[in-house]
């Protein structure tokens, strides 16, 4: 099957699949399958009825649609996304694709692109249709939403319904977006009616021609295989390729593969358009994978090797939230063991291309790169040591050294004479102590006199900045952020070569 992800990926690069979600993507986050859910149907009704269909429609005869778009959001709705559940909407993100398809009437994509702050567009009627705009992501609920229960198609009868209309808006719409591009149906596997449904109603909508489509599996299954072939589907069993895993674990072990691949390709194509990009950039997401074997790694390599395999894996890569602090507890190990310049560059180089999420999360980095500092030998006397973080607000920098200072104390380093100069400069263009609440100010002298104990040539940086500024001089303004740069080379190239930045 090592051809199909090529083939898949190839064609996910230019932008010429269309994913198609199952129940098997957002089964992990909601603890209840498809079975599961209809045999829980089934006893709140005392229904005598066998067959998934057979027993919704019984439910909608008994209690009407309304209350059946009640229960099954008890048990759909998510209130937050977990990313560690759920890798394979991740997946999609990470892919940049602007269009896909779900029968899942779960709200688990869309707490997902909620969480990431991706825009999108929830098409479930003709009107979300007409009011869309060139350019917008879709996530095409081809069954409904549960909080318009009339689009909802769950029971025998909706599927009669829909599969006797000749033309059927998302019919239409499906059949227009499919010209020229496949179908990758994602997570189904053979554990209800419904897949089987699914299947005939796209036939019926492709007029017995379904274009070249691909299925990965949830879970194994002959009679799904068989199904698969019948319509003349690329059957795809992650299991069988990874017989070791777990079937979630192969499942997502697939989709990474498949990620790797789509981005590896992407980026190549991307290259010729740096200034003028026609596509969502992709990026790449970290699995729970990955960063089990990172801290396997980092215990194990020599930290120069360590750094290197972290920055192949982090550098410009999507992190999940989730997953965040187990990052910045890793850069923060690497921090404490870095020994010389080469090191502490290479550590700059990996938080300068970390993309964090958490403001608190950026801090912890920044003033680690603070604190190796002091392991920072002077190649001579113009040679000073620099930290560049993003967004960093460098007029707290006496508090931020201090916090460096603290980190240096609990490791057992003692302040070397260089590291009292490089304090002194960021003091010198930092705030004034007094413009510090109480607290801060007896944390910024605490450890600014623990940093100046014993013989040094260099004057107390508190005593200097009351010095100085009791003089009447005034150091220059802050030195200027990234951000403020950045801005300013931006706006200073030629129309022609700026496009709108998106975060």
């Amino acid at each position: 099957m090592e051809h199909l992800i090529d083939q898949i990926a190839e064609k996910a690069s230019k932008h010429k699949i269309i994913p198609f979600i199952g129940a098997g993507c957002s089964t992990p986050m909601l603890h209840v399958d498809w079975d599961s859910l209809v045999k829980k149907m089934k006893a709140e009704i005392s229904s005598q009825c066998e067959g998934h269909l057979e027993i919704a429609q019984d439910f909608v005869d008994k209690r009407g649609k309304k209350s059946l778009c009640n229960f099954l959001q008890d048990y759909l709705t998510i209130e937050e996304f977990e990313d560690e559940k759920g890798y394979s909407y991740l997946a999609l993100l990470a892919m940049g694709i602007k269009l896909i398809y779900t029968t899942n009437q779960d709200n688990v994509m869309e707490q997902c692109m909620k969480k990431y702050g991706r825009p999108y567009r929830k098409i479930v009627s003709l009107e979300d249709l007409g009011v869309a705009e060139p350019g917008d992501s879709l996530y095409i609920k081809f069954h409904g939403d549960l909080s318009i229960p009339e689009s909802v198609v769950f029971a025998k009868n909706d599927y009669n319904h829909r599969m006797s209309l000749n033309d059927y808006f998302l019919d239409i719409k499906i059949r227009a977006d499919l010209l020229g591009k496949s179908l990758l149906f994602i997570g189904y596997s053979f554990r209800d009616d419904n897949v089987k449904q699914i299947f005939q109603e796209l036939h019926h909508a492709f007029r017995c021609k379904l274009p070249k489509s691909y299925l990965i599996a949830y879970i194994p299954s002959e009679e799904l295989e068989t199904v698969c072939l019948e319509y003349g589907i690329e059957y795809i069993a992650p299991l069988r390729i990874f017989p070791n895993l777990s079937y979630n674990e192969a499942f997502e072990k697939y989709l990474y593969q498949l990620v790797e691949k789509t981005f590896s390709l992407k980026t190549t194509s991307e290259i010729g358009s740096i200034f003028r990009p026609n596509t969502p950039s992709a990026k790449r997401v970290l699995s729970g994978m990955e960063i089990g074997l990172l801290s396997q790694m980092l215990d194990k390599e020599e930290l120069t090797t360590a750094i290197g395999k972290f920055r192949a894996k982090l550098d410009h890569t999507i992190i999940p939230k989730d997953y965040e602090e187990e990052i910045i507890k890793l850069f923060c190990e690497m921090c404490r063991r870095c020994e010389n310049n080469d090191q502490i560059m290479e550590l700059n180089g990996a938080a300068f291309n970390l993309f964090l999420n958490k403001k608190e999360s950026r801090l912890d980095v920044y003033v680690h790169l603070m604190a190796i500092g002091n392991r920072h030998t002077k190649q001579g006397s113009m040679d000073w040591y620099h930290v560049t973080m993003p967004s960093m607000p460098r007029e707290y920098d006496i508090v931020f050294v201090a916090m460096a200072i603290d980190i240096l104390r609990n490791w057992g380093d003692a302040i070397t004479d260089d590291y009292r100069e490089f304090i002194s400069q960021r003091v010198d263009h930092s705030k004034d102590l007094n413009e510090l609440s109480k607290e801060e100010q007896r944390y910024v002298k605490e450890q600014l006199d623990y940093a100046w104990e014993g013989k040094t040539t260099y004057e107390h940086p508190l005593k200097r900045q009351n010095r100085i500024r009791k003089a009447g001089y005034q150091f220059p303004g802050f030195a200027k952020d990234y951000d403020s740069i950045m801005k300013s080379m931006m706006s200073s190239l030629p129309k022609e070569f700026t496009t709108p930045y998106e975060e």
